[in-house]
Order: C-alpha cells, then sequence, then structure tokens
C-alpha cells in the first residue's frame, strides 16, 4: 500500500513537470474512448435495450397481415392466443395561434398502454369504454410535451388542449422516456376511434377499409402460449378474411416486436460505427504506447539511478505503470465531456438518446471500461520495457540504445497507418454514397419548397371546399415575386400520398416495380425540374369532363410496354376506371428512401374530383430559403384556421432521408481525419526518436563524405517502409470491411476506385508529413556537435 501511495505521489508530480506531454497524451486516449463510449451507447439503445416502461418485452410479437383497423379487429375477436393493440403514427399540430407546433403523435386501441404493461405516471390509460366510433377525443402526452407545454403541473389532467385544430381532454401523462415499441421520439397518444380522419395517411375515416394498410398491429402472448401455438392459430385466422378475400394469411412468420424496432439498416449503422469508433480507440492506444515507450527511454537516466540505489524492478515497473493509469483516470474526465457531446449530436439522426445519457449506470460502466483498458493496453509494454531495461544499457547514449523496442515501435507505426487507411477508406465510400444519394433524383432539391396542405386540421373536411381552398392557395403563392412556378399534387416525392395499383398485363414479370400514383395540378413538372423525356406535360385542356389523361415515367413504360409506342395509346390504371391516354413520358424518379425506385403515373387532379390535394409545391425564384416564409404567410391568409403551417425546402427532407449516409460520412471523416493525425503524430515521434538516437552514427556519415540529401533519404526511407506496409494491411482490411458494409452503400461498389485512391493520396501525405521534419534535422546534423556529444 505504502510503495502504491508513494508510486501516485511521485506519478503525479512526473505528470506535472511534463505539462505538455501528459495534456497530449490525455487529449489522445480521451478522443478514443470519449468517441468509441458513445458510439457503444448507440448500439446498445439500437439493439440491445428493451424499450423503456415496458413490462416482458420478450412475450411481444409482430402480427403480420393484419394492417388496418378492419383486420385488427378480427385478429381482437377471434385470436385465443394473442392479445393484441394497434398504433399508427402522424405528425400533427399541438395548440392554437403562434403557439402552436408539430408534434409526433400515435394513435392507439384502448388496449395499447395494458398491453405494453405501462402505467401513466399522472392521471390513467385510456378506458375500453373510450373506445368507440364517434367517442370524445381524449389523449395521453408525453412527459417531455407536459412539462414543455405545461410546465409539469398536475391541473394539466382533465385539462383541454387543441391537437390539429380539435379539442382533446388530457386523461394521463406517460412515464419519462417511453416511446412504445419506436425509436421515434413520440409526443402524445390519442384514440383512433374518436378521431380516425387524423390518424389516416390520407385524412379520411379508414377503420372500415380492408384493403388499406395503415396501422401496425402487435400482440402479447397469453400465459401458457408459445410462438409455435400463436403462429397456428393466426394461421387459421386468415380462413376468416371473408371481407379481403385473397389477402396473405395474418402472418407467414411471427416476429419479435421488439428484435427489428431499429430497422436492419440503423442495426448495422450502429454497429459499423461503434466499429470505426473502436479502430480510432486502438489507433490512440497505439499512438499513446509509441509515446510511453519513447518516454521510458528518455528517462533511462533517472531510472538508472533509482536502480543502483536499490530499487527492484517490481518497483519501477509500479512506480511507471501507476503513472499511465493516473494518466486513463484524467482522460476519462475529458471523454466523459467528448462522449456527453457527441451524444447530444447524435440525438438529431436518433431522437432515443436524447435522454440524459450521463446519469446512465451502462454508459458509465462503457466509459469506465474503456479507460481503464486504454489505460492498460497502452501503459503496460511501456513500464515492462522500463523494467526490464539493462543497467549498463541505461546509461549507454549509443546508436544500440532501445534496439529491442525499435521493432515493437515499428509495429505500431504500422498498425496506426492500416487503422487510419481503413477510416478514411471507409469514409470516402460514405462520403460517395452520400452524393449519388443526394444527386440524379429526377427533380430539384435546392430550388423547391413543400408545404403540406392538412386542411382537415382546420375544420375542412368536404373534398369540394378543400379543393377550393387549396386553389385559392395555389393562386396566391403563384403570384409572390419570389416564386417561378408552383403545384399542387396528392403527394410530395419525398412524403407521403395517394398510393394504389395498376392492373398489370398478364405478361408483366412477377418483379414488376410497385407503382405510385400521383394526381396532380398544372406546372407540376416544371416545378419539380423533373423532365417530359417525350410528349408533352398537363394543360389547361385537361380538365374535368375532358377524356381521360395520363403521364407515366420511363422506367415504367419501358417495362411494362417494352415494344410498343406508348405515347397516344389509352391505358388501363385500373379496372375500374376507364382507360387514360398516355400523353407524355417524364424521366425515372428515386422516391421515399431515396433508394427505392417506383413505377410513376400522374394524372391531372382537375380529372379527379374525388381526391383532394395533400401538398404544396413551390419553385423559388432565387435563393430557396427566402421563398417559405413568404409561403407560409400567403397559406394563412387563405386559411387563418390552418394553427400550423410547416414549409420546408426539399433539400431538408432529403437530409433527413440520408441520415445513414450523411452521419457515416461525418463521423467517419470525423474519425479518418484524427486516425490521420494521429498517425502522422506517431511516425514523427518514432522518427524523431530515432534520430535523436543515431545523431553520432549520422555525424560519422556526413564526416565521412555523405550528403544532406541522401542522409534525408535514409530517414524518408524507413518512414516510408513503415507507411507502406501499413499500407498494404490497410488496404487488405479495408476491402474485406467494405464488402461487410456493402447494403449501408448506395451506387458504389466496395472496392471503389475514387474512395481507395483518395484514402491512399491521404496516407501517403500523412506520412510524408510524419517523415519530412525528421529527415530535414537529420540532413542539418552538425558531425563536430554529434561526435563531440558521443
Amino acid at each position: 500500500m505504502a510503495i502504491g501511495i508513494d508510486a501516485m505521489r511521485e506519478g503525479w508530480r512526473s505528470l506535472v513537470r511534463h505539462r505538455a506531454f501528459s495534456a497530449a497524451v490525455i487529449a489522445i486516449l480521451a478522443l478514443g474512448v470519449g468517441s468509441t463510449t458513445a458510439l457503444a451507447r448507440l448500439a446498445d439503445v439500437l439493439l440491445f435495450r428493451p424499450p423503456a416502461h415496458v413490462v416482458d418485452p420478450d412475450r411481444l410479437v409482430e402480427v403480420n397481415g393484419a394492417p388496418n383497423y378492419a383486420l385488427y379487429r378480427e385478429v381482437a375477436r377471434r385470436s385465443v392466443t394473442v392479445d393484441v393493440a394497434a398504433v399508427s403514427s402522424r405528425t400533427l399540430t399541438f395548440g392554437r395561434n403562434q403557439g402552436a407546433h408539430a408534434i409526433a403523435a400515435q394513435c392507439v386501441t384502448a388496449s395499447y398502454f395494458p398491453l405494453l404493461g405501462v402505467r401513466p405516471v399522472a392521471g390513467r390509460a385510456f378506458l375500453p369504454e373510450e373506445d368507440v366510433r364517434g367517442g370524445e377525443p381524449v389523449t395521453v402526452l408525453a412527459w417531455s410535451l407536459w412539462q414543455q407545454d405545461f410546465g409539469g403541473r398536475p391541473d394539466a389532467i382533465g385539462a383541454t388542449a387543441t391537437i390539429a385544430g380539435r379539442s382533446h381532454r388530457i386523461v394521463g401523462v406517460a412515464p419519462p422516456d417511453f416511446r412504445g415499441l419506436e425509436l421515434t421520439r413520440v409526443d402524445a397518444w390519442m384514440l383512433m376511434t374518436a378521431t380516425p380522419d387524423l390518424c389516416s395517411f390520407i385524412g379520411r375515416d379508414l377503420l372500415d377499409a380492408t384493403s388499406s394498410a395503415w396501422l401496425r398491429t402487435f400482440g402479447r402472448l397469453r400465459p401458457g402460449v408459445s410462438l409455435a401455438d400463436a403462429e397456428r392459430d393466426l394461421r387459421a385466422l386468415s380462413l376468416h378474411q371473408i371481407r379481403n378475400p385473397g389477402s396473405q394469411p395474418l402472418t407467414r412468420e411471427l416476429e419479435n416486436a421488439i428484435g427489428d424496432r431499429a430497422g436492419a439498416r440503423d442495426e448495422l449503422l450502429a454497429l459499423s460505427l461503434a466499429a470505426a469508433a473502436g479502430l480510432m480507440l486502438v489507433i490512440a492506444c497505439a499512438n499513446v504506447a509509441g509515446l510511453l515507450s519513447v518516454r521510458a527511454l528518455e528517462r533511462r537516466r533517472e531510472i538508472a539511478v533509482r536502480v543502483q540505489l536499490g530499487a527492484s524492478r517490481a518497483r519501477v515497473f509500479t512506480q511507471f505503470f501507476v503513472e499511465n493509469l493516473m494518466l486513463a483516470a484524467l482522460c476519462g474526465l475529458a471523454a466523459w465531456g467528448i462522449a456527453s457531446l457527441l451524444t447530444s449530436a447524435l440525438a438529431a439522426f436518433f431522437p432515443l438518446l436524447t435522454r440524459d445519457a450521463w446519469l446512465d449506470v451502462r454508459a458509465f460502466t462503457a466509459l469506465a471500461t474503456f479507460t481503464l483498458g486504454a489505460g492498460i493496453v497502452a501503459g503496460l509494454v511501456p513500464a515492462i520495457q522500463a523494467a526490464r531495461a539493462h543497467t549498463v544499457m541505461l546509461w549507454r547514449v549509443g546508436q544500440d540504445i532501445g534496439h529491442r523496442q525499435a521493432r515493437w515501435r515499428a509495429a505500431l507505426i504500422v498498425s496506426q497507418v492500416a487503422l487510419a487507411l481503413v477510416l478514411v477508406a471507409i469514409a470516402g465510400l460514405f462520403t460517395r454514397s452520400l452524393i449519388l444519394v443526394t444527386s440524379n433524383l429526377g427533380y430539384d432539391l435546392d430550388r423547391v419548397v413543400v408545404a403540406p396542405l392538412e386542411l382537415e386540421q382546420a375544420g375542412i373536411r368536404q373534398p369540394a371546399e378543400a379543393r377550393r381552398i387549396a386553389e385559392q392557395i395555389i393562386s396566391r403563392v403563384s403570384a409572390l415575386p419570389q416564386v417561378e412556378a408552383a403545384s399542387l399534387t396528392t403527394s410530395s416525392p419525398l412524403g407521403s400520398g395517394l398510393m394504389t395499383f395498376m392492373a398489370m398485363p398478364a405478361d408483366t414479370p412477377p418483379d414488376a416495380l410497385p407503382q405510385t400514383v400521383h394526381a396532380v395540378s398544372l406546372d407540376y413538372f416544371r416545378t419539380l425540374g423533373t423532365r417530359i423525356l417525350e410528349g408533352r406535360p398537363f394543360t389547361e385542356a385537361d380538365r374535368q369532363g375532358a377524356p381521360p389523361v395520363m403521364i407515366v415515367d420511363a422506367d415504367l413504360a419501358r417495362e411494362l410496354w417494352p415494344r410498343e409506342a406508348v405515347v397516344g395509346t389509352c391505358k388501363k390504371i385500373s379496372p375500374a376506371r376507364p382507360c387514360s391516354t398516355v400523353v407524355g413520358i417524364s424521366e425515372p424518379r428515386r422516391l421515399g428512401s431515396l433508394v427505392k425506385r417506383d413505377g410513376e403515373i400522374f394524372s391531372p387532379i382537375a380529372q379527379r374530383p374525388d381526391l383532394v390535394p395533400f401538398a404544396l409545391l413551390v419553385r423559388g425564384a432565387g435563393d430557396v430559403r427566402d421563398v417559405v416564409p413568404a409561403v407560409t404567410t400567403a397559406i394563412r391568409d387563405v386559411v387563418p384556421s390552418l394553427v400550423f403551417v410547416d414549409v420546408r425546402p426539399l433539400e431538408d427532407l432529403a437530409n433527413s432521408k440520408a441520415r445513414s449516409w450523411r452521419l457515416g460520412a461525418m463521423l467517419l471523416a470525423l474519425f479518418g481525419a484524427i486516425a490521420v493525425v494521429l498517425s502522422a503524430a506517431g511516425l514523427y515521434a518514432s522518427l524523431a526518436f530515432l534520430v535523436r538516437q543515431r545523431t553520432p552514427e549520422i555525424g560519422v556519415r556526413i564526416a565521412l563524405g555523405a550528403d544532406p540529401a541522401s542522409i534525408a533519404r535514409l530517414v524518408l526511407g524507413h518512414g516510408g517502409r513503415l507507411v507502406a506496409v501499413g499500407y498494404l494491411i490497410g488496404a487488405a482490411a479495408a476491402l474485406a470491411i467494405a464488402s461487410a458494409i456493402r447494403s449501408l452503400l448506395f451506387g458504389v461498389a466496395p472496392a471503389d476506385p475514387i474512395s481507395f485512391a483518395t484514402a491512399s493520396l491521404v496516407i501517403v501525405a500523412a506520412g510524408l508529413a510524419g517523415s519530412a521534419l525528421p529527415a530535414r534535422r537529420a540532413a542539418r546534423v552538425d558531425p563536430v556537435v554529434a561526435l563531440r556529444s558521443e
């Protein structure tokens, strides 16, 4: 104990004496430990944590094939193995006038909270007798919304809140951090039977629709029931789908309702980023190990004096190891702040991380583990080397000093270069994916804003009235000087809208494109910047009562009618509607997730009086950011009762859709840059020590006639060999890792030559930067001074 206390006291004095060195080591390790902790926490949240406050989540199962309320009701009535609940997500408005804001709402059945085993912290959950069509609108607030809008006051229970322009009575408050089975933010829950039009994606009552898909059904296995029992039960129930003949069975496979809540892409992304942070931590440890090894050699005289005065090798080892652990402990404090900042940044991409991560025992345990591990890995070998050095060798100053450690330092440099290449190459692949996924979409991102027209939230529920007001809005917006063109549509390129399916010809291949039908107004294609490749766009002549017309995209036309001249022919959109004349072929586009390619069919909204526009698209004449306030004001002037107007550039929607590529590119580029800097610094430190160690030899060479250029080449060659070996190892590892994460990339091969060429240039530049200064110093050695020092 006394030895440990003395070692700590002496270690602290040593750290204070060498403040610059200590600060550098702490900063390097803190970057690695903090980043790894934050990304490990993300992977933990997405992959390993059960949803907060949900009781016995392993008994929850997904019920496939029941995507609407009619089928949910059949399962709830007939199943003897599972108790079920249903949920549908919507973005609605909360409040009135200037205080109104958007919320993420979930429409649920009354069985939702009891099924999950969740008890509100204030008030109550929904009652079964409230779950009836036309019942009183009631809501349960999320804890965060209760705190934000009501200050956490108890009298909020029983008060009235305005959601989507309608009064809802607040009956309860959910526990903190409860989000159901989802990873997204949820602000309020309300009964779907009370306001069915607000809960469906088209703003209409779909409670009796048997062919629509608009909610998620999940269940809890009843006591004593196995998954196999529930599977048999639900398969049998598929025979009772009288209202929806020919539909798929209620379940082809019972899935755990929790296991895939993050989605395969998010799970793989989280694991990949956590692995990247781990690689950076390894680089940091290797870098620090090299620095500590060099420092131990520089302290050889101090060690020699200690040994000569009777200090045992165990005492020397203890002294160095304790110093290194103290550095790690200080690193842990700095890493805590870095992890906290990085987690806050990640919360913009993954809302589940918004809770106070640093009161989390699991996060603290991970931080402590990574800190201790980094301290041991980085400090153990240098401490052993210091303790095992021979006393006579410790007093030597010549080139044989540290010869045994040369291979160790070389291995550290090679590993740093290899890992840095891996991070830079993968960052290049993500960056290339991000560029490709947001380019060549078939429409402009930087010139267009989109405004959802959720007129039902303003109390406008009659289709004829909604169409009239939509026409007033587009007339007002089109007259703005900031606007070049505007159009109405039933769906925006990066949002949801009216979905239907075309009657396919008999010879259509089974893997044919799914088809999205859009009803649009004039100037739609000019507004978005989508080209008409053949034929014409819609005109004023394509009005109600005129022969029905449509425009199809080039991919769909080529797939359905590969050997026909499509323009001018009459094709059927559905068996229930007359054929429509194809007047144009548009360029193909990427929709929804930015990678999905649907066949698109466009019809004039003037010929579809049964449909209501759901979005306004506006093309700006200048800076798109100047268009947003003008369009917002114009919409509010026409519909003052519309409590919340959300006008956003299309580019912002694309950015949210490109989340995985953007996050991967940002973090991997950051990790790669840090890794490259650390590798260059590690190479510099190793070569600088080598030059200092071999100064007498260099002096002899110069005295015998060696020119400075040859001396510089000697040092550069040594550094180049280390970089070359690291490059070869890193290139092979990068190719293997890129192949493993192929599904996270878009339009880029794992062996993308541009990404690897860029990474190669970065690594070569880092190698030159780390070698140049030591080589310059070696070339300028004065032989007289060098030989005198020997």
